[in-house]
């Protein structure tokens, strides 16, 4: 399974039968369509997106638990979500053809084709960062596809330079 943790792995504990491979450290961050009035501002803050339209997932979701600890933070109520789907699918479409914002995950929004007409904005959302793992069972080998299709994923990161210091060989 590949999978991101919602907790720090010491509060997260998988067991004696499970192996816990990080793969890269991810972030939260505020996206809209690169052709949106939020995209074009050099700066904003979460003060000035509070009345615009977002649309996220639920509210125990981890992006959105920073995006709300963000606006706490700021000493401001959390914006309402005009729009709660899972779907990335459904969000990217959103954006791209409306004037929406939405907390995502950073690979997702580096890495997903369907977000490429997407643009990060310049606003920080409070630490932690949030591991993606590769999860497998102990003493179990792994068929020679899923090894293959492994390697080529821990390639794919580390050339994208997603794989932090700590979590490089």
């Amino acid at each position: 399974m590949i999978t991101r943790l919602s907790k720090p792995r010491a509060d997260d504990p998988f067991g004696d039968d499970l192996h816990v491979e990080p793969l890269f450290q991810d972030e939260a961050v505020v996206a809209a369509a690169a052709n949106s009035r939020w995209a074009r501002r050099r700066k904003i803050t979460l003060a000035d997106l509070r009345d615009a339209s977002w649309v996220g997932t639920s509210q125990e979701t981890l992006t959105r638990t920073l995006l709300g600890r963000a606006y706490q933070a700021a000493n401001t109520t959390p914006p309402a979500m005009r729009v709660m789907t899972f779907s990335v699918q459904l969000r990217a479409h959103l954006l791209a053809s409306g004037d929406f914002l939405t907390a995502i995950p950073k690979s997702m929004l580096q890495l997903n084709p369907e977000c490429h007409g997407l643009r990060e904005l310049p606003i920080r959302l409070p630490s932690p960062s949030f591991p993606v793992v590769i999860v497998t069972l102990k003493g179990r080998t792994l068929s020679p596809p899923v090894e293959l299709f492994l390697e080529g994923l821990r390639m794919h990161v580390r050339k994208l330079g997603l794989v932090s210091a700590e979590l490089a060989d």
